[in-house]
């Protein structure tokens, strides 16, 4: 008597959880889920990146306007400022003991350096104090105050994922799937091609039940699919232009001392 009532409360029990686990897993391995966010990759891209695919995906971006930069490193035309972060991961703060030969004092605020004190050393050799060159990089000028030498920046170096990251807006990661589809079509319109193969793909009459029984609709796989598309073009684009920004960092830290 006991086992019957245990079976008749068990049994049930179970059977909703075999169901419930397999609607979950049905859901995840489609890729169902409100949770996209851009600082996470939907599939790590190891090695080089491919830049035929990488042109392939810029040339698919829709765009307003593109900010190009003619690159031009000549502070004598135009002074450029160059932003505090950008200077730091070019340039990081020493403590002046840690260097040699520098000179004494900093010419900005011209008062003698301490062994103590946190400098900034540019590649051109010339040392100032951190809040110095701070003030003088970020408010006056990209360039060396004595030797004149441009440690400017193009501000365009990241301008692609700037743009995509603008569209989308800064609430993207709260919003459903069905929502940040649309946003990604603002982008890439051409993605809607893919979202109507991938559905084609589960029309057939096996998954129709499947999916009406772990409550998958045509427009959850389109959703998913649009954004997972979208996030493989947008976290190659910005693995290229962190690249290409890794670069321009250590054609400043390696160039030649000015005198």
């Amino acid at each position: 008597m006991n086992g019957r009532i245990f079976a008749a409360i068990f049994v049930p029990i179970a059977l909703v959880a075999v169901f419930l686990i397999i609607v979950f897993v049905v859901r995840s391995r489609l890729g169902i889920s409100d949770d996209y966010h851009l600082d996470v990759a939907v599939e790590q891209l190891d090695g080089e990146p491919n830049l035929e695919e990488y042109e392939n995906c810029v040339s698919l971006l829709q765009m307003d306007k593109l900010k190009n930069s003619n690159g031009v490193r000549d502070c004598d035309a135009k002074a450029q400022v160059l932003s505090l972060n950008e200077l730091h991961a070019i340039f990081p703060t020493r403590q002046y003991q840690e260097l040699e030969n520098a000179s004494d004092s900093c010419v900005i605020c011209q008062e003698k350096f301490n062994r103590w004190n946190n400098v900034c050393q540019l590649a051109c050799s010339h040392v100032f104090h951190t809040r110095c060159i701070d003030h003088w990089t970020c408010e006056n000028s990209a360039c060396c105050p004595l030797c004149r030498r441009s440690y400017f920046m193009p501000q365009d170096h990241q301008s692609k994922t700037k743009y995509i990251q603008a569209v989308l807006g800064p609430t993207y990661s709260q919003l459903s799937s069905a929502k940040k589809a649309n946003s990604w079509l603002e982008l890439y319109p051409d993605l809607t091609r893919d979202a109507e193969a991938r559905l084609g793909s589960f029309n057939s009459s096996f998954w129709k039940i499947v999916r009406k029984l772990c409550f998958v609709s045509d427009e959850s796989i389109t959703s998913v699919t649009i954004i997972n598309s979208a996030h493989r073009r947008y976290n190659l684009i910005n693995k290229v232009e962190n690249i290409k920004l890794e670069h321009m960092r250590n054609e400043l830290r390696q160039a030649q001392p000015t005198i």
